[in-house]
């Protein structure tokens, strides 16, 4: 399946549709590296203390929070695995 989009200078830029495996494996990609990041920060941090709790909750809440944000600017939407 492709994509027709026609742009403001009346080109047509014709491009090909992720199918459903492909984006469930980026999905599954971008969770999994999400997963280990959180891990390596728990044993990174597993002793912390809880006057500075925070520096812990913003290293893991950051993450989640602007992933997809930075694979939608400086990727172009694409995941590691869409990038064929």
């Amino acid at each position: 399946m492709q994509v027709h989009v026609r742009t403001t200078q009346n080109v047509f830029i014709h491009y090909p549709v992720a199918g459903l495996g492909d984006r469930i494996l980026a999905y599954l990609l971008d969770q999994l590296i999400l997963i280990v990041f959180v891990i390596a920060m728990v044993a990174l941090y597993i002793n912390i203390s809880m006057e500075i709790i925070w520096i812990w909750i913003v290293t893991v809440a950051a993450p989640y929070i602007l992933y997809h944000l930075m694979f939608e600017i400086f990727m172009n939407g694409q995941s590691q695995v869409s990038r064929y």
